[in-house]
């Protein structure tokens, strides 16, 4: 820390990328991790138009893995980008996907 401020401290993403781009959290090292009070966490967003999509994860081949445990009416694929404004298409891979009943 600081004199006058002993815990203070601050995140520096130096050279920040899209793949920066997440959640970040600091907290006390021996204290439990109380947000607002032992902890702040911030999302950082990274603009990166080199760089325009995120890939969590172990992802092969640049393919992501959604397992669906249970039948259901609504699934969520994401589809994490560096740039908000870019426009998107989902394919199924490596055969074609069925249009009806999917909402965008």
């Amino acid at each position: 820390g600081q004199p006058g401020k002993p815990y203070c401290k601050r995140l520096v993403l130096n050279g920040a990328q899209g793949r920066d781009t997440g959640f970040y959290r600091c907290s006390y090292k021996d204290r439990k991790a109380i947000d607002g009070t032992t902890a702040v966490g911030v999302y950082v967003f990274v603009r990166d138009p080199t760089q325009p999509f995120l890939i969590r994860g172990n992802a092969s081949h640049g393919l992501q893995t959604i397992f669906i445990t249970r039948s259901t009416t609504h699934v969520t694929v994401p589809c994490l980008v560096t740039v908000p404004d870019l426009n998107v298409t989902l394919f199924s891979y490596p055969t074609s996907l069925e249009m009806s009943g999917i909402t965008w």
